[in-house]
């Protein structure tokens, strides 16, 4: 799977929110997501769930899950 760009519109302007990264390990893929730094420093921004702290660095889903519920 490749890598991709998460966007939001809002107030019909679009944004980018982070970046959703493919990782394989043993054989299991997930798909990792990291906060855009424009995101990070906007005044509207806002966390996509509770996992998903408004935070610099990559976060890795639950336990069980491939993915994020909102990504």
């Amino acid at each position: 799977m490749a890598d991709f760009e998460v966007h939001i519109d809002l107030n019909g302007r679009t944004r980018p929110i982070g970046l959703a990264r493919s990782n394989r390990v043993r054989g299991t893929e997930t798909i990792l997501f990291e906060y855009d730094g424009a995101w990070l420093a906007d005044p509207d921004r806002f966390s996509l769930e509770p996992a998903l702290a408004l935070t610099r660095g990559s976060f890795a889903p639950p336990p069980g899950r491939v993915t994020f519920g909102s990504v």
